[in-house]
């Protein structure tokens, strides 16, 4: 199938985008602050060696500490079969190399290796590691012992080690030795800066807008790229050149790339919890710390024939589509998926082949666990960078990734719940509430009716204001002890105003009369009910606590 790999660069960030015949299949961002870190090489300085967890903490300059695990802290070098204590490998105050291997998150720092790898177009140079390999998507015997032969050659007399990537099956042994010894080099230049440089500091970042598409996505069904920025257009034509290869490449202008593509909102719909399918079906992703939850649901689909045949059909489409949203979102560690109950065990396998023949499409290695009798399905998937989620999206403040807040009535009983408990403590008269407009309205009530039993019950004056720049579940309570201070708490209308309201509902008792509210506080408009949802020029005629009363200006 053919693909498009589409490029959006500005100076503040680049997207690539990656279509497999029309559909968005990948997605790679990186913005001008430089925060994607994996792959990246760091001077570092160890902070802290903790035995008892097999780990040490090592200060690479970033805000939180990076996570040396004690396997990753092991050299190549190192050939006992019994894993050593991690005290033995580091000790605090160390400097040390060390490469990113996983994003950070809300919780941890970056995780790194002290394994250090570059990667080039058709191998990765495995730094003092003589091991030699070749990539396990090239299935055939002949062609492996070929390129295992090549990459022996290659590095005979080299300390390093070499892996042959799948992209390389269907090239020229002189265009592997000329792309590792540009590795070669490359390796050469880092550690000469690393000795220059003091710990903590940055010594190579792994990504630029030509190393990505070269590097980890171009390859033989590639049928054309489309770039909006004329240095990468010509940097691509360049590289063409010199490797002799072709691909067709296109520039466009920011217009013309927005019409044919809109990455924005496809990166706006990737982002989404739910994710409709072609038959009507959706999926709802939900992503926590420790793993993501996919559920299955027919939606809309309801099928043709029997009940059994409507379920294959409805799992088969998801299991393709949940393979590509782990692809495009970017989701790694445990995934959960619920599809919809199978009573045969040929329809299971079935959905399980389909399930595994699409995740093997991807280039991060996906295991499946198995089926269960509930229909949950166990997948784990290698983690290479941060999930879409995490660079778009952050946690929300109000309700601190739950996803939902308390109800109007939750709230409104909270509201009373702490005013009650401030009546019966405090001495002042008064007691003014600040909150969101819509939680204002259900605490005043129609005509201001449930404020008035308020009142009554407590003993105590209360003032209710409503407050737009208040979000839905803050409220602020003040208990007011003087007259000045009453008097700052003015009503937000006066006797005699003239102004422009917008008539939102209809009064429940006077039913030729219209409600419109400043903030929480309500404005009675008398004969507004034939004036719903539009807005009407009125006159104050009296104002009360809770409610003021105005008629409509013809």
């Amino acid at each position: 199938m053919a693909k498009e790999i589409v490029v959006q660069h500005h100076w503040e960030e680049t997207v690539i985008a990656v279509f497999d015949d029309g559909v968005l299949i990948e997605l790679y961002n990186e913005r001008a602050d430089g925060k994607r870190l994996c792959g990246s090489i760091f001077k570092g300085v160890v902070k802290d060696v903790l035995p008892g967890m097999q780990a040490a903490f090592v200060d690479i300059g970033l805000e939180k500490n990076a996570f040396l695990y004690v396997d990753d802290a092991i050299d190549a070098h190192y050939d006992q079969d019994i894993v050593p204590n991690i005290s033995h490998l580091v000790k605090s105050g160390q400097e040390i190399l060390v490469q990113v291997t996983k994003e950070a998150n809300s919780l941890k720092g970056v995780r790194v290796s002290r394994r250090l790898s570059l990667a080039g177009r058709y191998a990765v140079l495995m730094i003092d590691d003589p091991h030699i390999g070749v990539s396990r998507k090239i299935t055939d015997e002949i062609k492996r012992e070929e390129l295992l032969h090549l990459a022996e050659k290659i590095s005979a007399d080299s300390p390093h080690g070499i892996i042959i990537r799948t992209i390389a099956k269907n090239v020229e042994a002189e265009q592997i030795a000329t792309d590792l010894a540009k590795l070669q080099e490359d390796w050469t230049q880092l550690e000469r800066k690393s000795h220059k440089i003091t710990a903590p500091a940055l010594v190579y970042h792994d990504f630029s807008v030509i190393n990505c598409i070269v590097r980890d996505l171009l390859e033989q069904d590639v049928s054309r790229i489309v770039v909006n920025d004329y240095q990468v257009y010509e940097e691509l034509r360049e590289f063409f050149r010199e490797n002799n290869v072709n691909y067709p490449l296109r520039l466009l202008e920011d217009d013309q790339l927005k019409a044919q593509y809109n990455l924005t909102a496809e990166i706006e719909r990737a982002l989404k919890r739910r994710v409709w399918l072609k038959n009507g079906g959706f999926l709802v992703i939900d992503q926590t710390e420790a793993m993501t939850v996919i559920d299955v649901n027919t939606g809309k689909f309801v099928g043709k024939n029997n009940l059994q045949e409507t379920i294959v059909q409805m799992n088969c489409e998801a299991a393709i589509e949940i393979a590509r949203q782990l692809q495009l979102r970017s989701i790694g560690g445990i995934i959960i998926v619920d599809f919809i109950d199978m009573q045969r065990e040929a329809d299971k396998a079935l959905i399980l082949a389909k399930l595994d023949e699409a995740l093997k499409k991807g280039k991060v290695k996906s295991t499946i666990q198995g089926l269960t009798q509930l229909g949950l399905v166990e997948i784990t998937r290698k983690k290479t960078r941060s999930p879409l989620s995490g660079i778009y999206e952050q946690e929300c403040p109000y309700c601190h990734g739950k996803g939902r807040l308390l109800s109007e009535e939750t709230l409104v009983l909270k509201i009373v719940a702490n005013l009650r408990e401030i009546a019966e403590r405090s001495e002042a008269a008064t007691i003014a509430v600040s909150c969101h407009p819509q939680i204002a309205s259900e605490l005043i009530g129609e005509n201001g009716q449930s404020l008035t039993v308020l009142e009554q019950r407590l003993g105590k004056r209360i003032i209710v204001t409503g407050n737009s720049q208040l979000s839905w579940q803050e409220y602020k309570i003040q208990a007011v002890h003087q007259m000045a201070a009453e008097a700052e708490l003015k009503l937000p209308v006066e006797s005699g105003e003239i102004l422009r309201i917008k008539v939102q509902d209809v009064h429940q008792i006077q039913e030729q009369d219209g409600i419109g509210r400043i903030g929480g506080y309500v404005i009675r408009i008398e004969h507004g009910a034939a004036y719903l949802e539009q807005e009407v020029l009125v006159e104050i005629e009296k104002v009360f606590a809770t409610y003021a009363k105005a008629k409509i200006i013809s």
